[in-house]
């Protein structure tokens, strides 16, 4: 069986075995071949060996020959014994006309038959995606209205501001996270209330401190947990009176004596108790004792 297999630019391998055209290479498994975690792997179909791996030009991509037991699994192949046939070529990219093939040959050579054109109207949302990653501002506007929400996403993405704003609202909200990832100071702001809360956890990861006022009081505790993480003194001060366990374990890690003083008087749960009792002193864990004798018993048991 005849297939493909990527390698880098330096000539290294991918995954499992070295490169030399015209050389055999063969592994040692069980006698009942199963599992061996030192097989070859390869694609029989080109667009095969794009799934879950970034495309880019500076890859190179080599015909091969299982000579030994294949097997399939998961839209590619194993086999104990493969030869690296060739290296192929802009004309074999060509011949094999596949989304992906022509895609990879148009980044990689300067001469083909293909346009920014061709992809921009390809029916594959994942081509139309890339296209937006490697292509340039007309690629961008050309698909900012994109039916599939992830071409949108890839445009917010690597696209300019001002095309940010023109997503800002989209009914997405990988697009609108993207939004709030990538773009600026005043295009997070627009978003601190968004009502998806991975867009407002987006919000807080970019954000460079000047929003954790605005988002103190947000819904999601992993947004608060991140503020009392990132935070100053007077944001802990107001989450060590938070409700959330979780948001107290991060202001008690991360907080001052007086917080965690604060924390160890008023726990109310065993694992704010355990938090105490791996980072706190021995007046935090006594005071953690007293206050909550049945819940550190249970502590200590489980333990």
């Amino acid at each position: 069986m005849k297939g493909y297999k990527i390698y880098d630019e330096d000539f290294w391998w991918i995954e499992d075995c070295p490169c030399e055209v015209g050389e055999t290479y063969e592994s040692v498994v069980d006698k009942d071949w199963q599992h061996g975690d030192n097989e070859f792997k390869f694609c029989e179909h080109f667009d095969a060996i794009f799934v879950g791996r970034r495309l880019s030009p500076k890859l190179r991509i080599f015909e091969v020959k299982a000579l030994g037991n294949v097997r399939h699994e998961h839209m590619r192949e194993s086999t104990n014994k493969i030869k690296i046939l060739r290296e192929l070529q802009l004309e074999d990219f060509i011949e094999i006309d596949t989304n992906y093939s022509k895609l990879y040959a148009f980044l990689k050579y300067k001469n083909t038959p293909y346009s920014w054109n061709d992809f921009i109207k390809s029916s594959y949302a994942p081509i139309r995606e890339l296209a937006v990653e490697f292509g340039n501002t007309y690629v961008r506007w050309k698909l900012i209205n994109d039916k599939s929400c992830m071409v949108r996403a890839a445009v917010a993405r690597f696209g300019s501001n001002l095309q940010r704003w023109l997503l800002i609202n989209d009914q997405n909200h990988e697009v609108r996270r993207n939004v709030a990832r990538y773009g600026t100071h005043k295009q997070r702001l627009r978003l601190v209330n968004d009502e998806n809360k991975e867009v407002r956890r987006a919000v807080i990861d970019s954000d460079d401190g000047r929003l954790f006022d605005k988002m103190i009081t947000d819904s999601c505790y992993e947004i608060r947990a991140e503020i009392a993480r990132r935070g100053n003194r007077h944001h802990r001060d107001i989450l060590a009176h938070d409700n959330n366990p979780r948001v107290l374990r991060v202001v008690f890690r991360c907080g001052n004596v007086e917080q965690q003083d604060y924390i160890a008087r008023n726990c109310s749960d065993k694992n704010v108790i355990m938090e105490i009792m791996e980072y706190g002193n021995d007046y935090h864990i006594d005071m953690a004792k007293r206050n909550a004798p049945c819940l550190f018993k249970g502590v200590l048991l489980d333990g």
